[in-house]
């Protein structure tokens, strides 16, 4: 049986920091990078319709709002990345297909 002392305790969650998120310029960097992802997956959206009759069925890799790299299997797209030198995160990865995805909620 638990102790007084326990039995009155809640459990609490430690906190996890990022202590290079404390510091503002790491914070602007990462504002930026999130930004620019949003422009590059912004244009795709706008492009679709275009982007399908080029690229229907593959995933393209956009940066800067354009397009870097494509391939219709994933992870040889992730290898052209990888092989390029460049990060991942920096780029916004799309599958182009024929009829956009809808959710119904």
């Amino acid at each position: 049986m638990p102790s007084k002392a326990k039995r009155g305790r809640k459990k609490v969650m430690p906190l996890l920091l990022n202590k290079e998120l404390e510091d503002p310029r790491v914070e602007h960097k990462l504002l930026q990078k999130l930004d620019r992802l949003q422009k590059d997956y912004s244009w795709i959206s706008s492009n679709n319709k275009k982007l399908r009759t080029s690229h229907l069925n593959q995933f393209i890799a956009v940066k800067n709002q354009k397009i870097v790299f494509e391939d219709k299997d994933f992870k040889a797209l992730l290898k052209k990345i990888k092989s390029s030198r460049s990060k991942i995160d920096e780029y916004a990865i799309e599958y182009v297909r024929k009829h956009p995805i809808c959710l119904l909620l």
